[in-house]
């Protein structure tokens, strides 16, 4: 949608800038990334969406040359190696995979490990937390 069609109230282009400046605009801008997962399987919600909220940004052209390092398809079932060397594994169609190779080494189990447990640890030091402050 082309938020440069609109016709009532602030321009997004001011929200924006009121936004980024903390000058207090009508509403917080917005945009929508959606997973073409969303709009395969929902395609008409999708749409009612985006129309009843348009973004307030426009994207930049890419002005990169194709990579030749590229293989498979980001958002398909399967192995995608992106620009930087990054193999994904995706179990799906319609999402990211996840990264299992980093600029062709195995991604390191010891940061998954060590990210895992940190997220297991905050959430159970959140639920603790909770348990001893129920306002919180």
């Amino acid at each position: 949608m082309n938020p440069k069609k609109r016709t009532k109230g602030t321009p997004p282009r001011e929200i924006v800038r009121k936004a980024l400046t903390f000058h207090y605009p009508e509403r917080i801008p917005r945009d929508l990334w959606l997973l073409p997962w969303a709009s395969e399987r929902y395609p008409e919600a999708v749409k009612e969406v985006q129309r009843r909220f348009p973004s307030d940004f426009v994207g930049a052209p890419n002005v990169y040359l194709p990579s030749k390092r590229v293989r498979g398809q980001m958002y398909r079932k399967g192995t995608y190696i992106d620009e930087w060397g990054c193999q994904f594994v995706n179990l799906q169609d319609g999402v990211r995979g996840e990264v299992r190779r980093a600029d062709g080494r195995p991604f390191p189990k010891a940061i998954v490990r060590a990210f895992d447990k940190r997220f297991r640890d905050e959430r159970l030091a959140g639920g603790q937390a909770a348990l001893r402050n129920p306002a919180s």
